[in-house]
């Protein structure tokens, strides 16, 4: 996964290149837990890559510094310490090995709670995650499904140029949140799951409109004797001001797979576009889940059968 691009509360991470492998894991790790993170990949073109990063860093939430005799060395990690202290930026320390720091560091950093990342990389991940403001994680609404086990949710996530050009399922349990399929969109099309205007939940989100056929049986799917979900959404595509064209809408079929099992998976059956170039037509006309006649307004997410 890229380094978070958008507009809601992100963690700067400053580390040594020479780290990258340990610092990596964490990373990907953090992304999977829905968590928005900005780090520098070190692919630098042009002369613009310190404004880059230190634009970031000052737009951050909090900044996890990972220490290292390599890092104590950087100047980069050196200089992106100063620029969070001078914007009083939490910053979160992690030693990655037992070194001892200049006494200039011990000045900065001294305040603030550090962290020594044990073998064990399961508990040092948990350790980590425990560490971070909530702010930082993708929000969720209400699941669009649910089973004893698991919660399934749509979200769609804003990029730098102000407009949702992702969505992704994400699958939840318990605590733990991880998303199971993405899709970014190639062109300018906004991509954002429609969601019902009448109707909202106990938290006042508003509900997407998904249609679940029901819980199937099927022996191509039928792992570990789970079965699994066909569903569809609708989905609105819009063109970002100032560009001009007409809007749309479409429709995605899903199989979700093994819903109950440790590791359910998301399959992309059918996708079309409403918008053909000519004219506009309602998603739901192409929509095998939905009769032509039925009232999209005040559709209620269906429960599993």
């Amino acid at each position: 996964m890229k380094p978070y691009e958008g507009k809601e509360p992100y963690l700067f991470v400053s580390y040594s290149h020479k780290d990258r492998e340990i610092v990596k894991k964490c990373i990907n790790n953090f992304q999977k837990k829905l968590c928005y993170v900005w780090y520098d990949e070190g692919n630098h073109v042009g002369d613009d890559w310190a404004e880059n990063i230190a634009e970031h860093l000052v737009n951050a939430n909090c900044v996890m510094l990972f220490i290292s005799s390599e890092s104590i060395r950087s100047v980069n990690v050196n200089n992106e310490l100063t620029m969070a202290l001078n914007y009083n930026k939490r910053i979160i320390p992690v030693y990655l090995e037992d070194v001892k720091i200049p006494l200039g560091w011990e000045i900065k950093i001294g305040i603030f709670h550090a962290m020594s990342v044990p073998q064990d990389e399961e508990k040092m991940m948990e350790l980590l995650l425990n560490e971070l403001p909530e702010d930082v994680f993708k929000k969720t609404c209400s699941p669009f499904y649910s089973n004893d086990r698991h919660d399934f949710y749509f979200v769609s996530e804003e990029s730098a140029s102000g407009f949702s050009n992702t969505i992704a399922i994400v699958c939840g349990t318990g605590d733990n949140k991880e998303i199971i399929w993405k899709y970014v969109s190639p062109g300018p099309y906004e991509i954002v799951p429609c969601t019902n205007d009448r109707e909202t939940d106990d938290n006042g989100e508003h509900p997407v409109l998904v249609n679940i056929q029901k819980q199937v049986d099927d022996e191509f799917f039928n792992m570990k004797g789970n079965g699994c979900v066909i569903f569809s959404v609708r989905i609105a595509l819009l063109l970002p001001y100032p560009l001009c064209g007409p809007d749309g809408d479409g429709i995605i079929v899903f199989a979700l797979v093994d819903p109950l099992g440790d590791k359910p998976r998301i399959k992309v059956l059918d996708s079309m576009t409403s918008y053909d170039g000519y004219k506009d037509t309602e998603a739901y006309v192409y929509d095998p889940f939905v009769a032509p006649d039925e009232d999209l307004r005040v559709m209620k997410i269906l429960p599993r059968d």
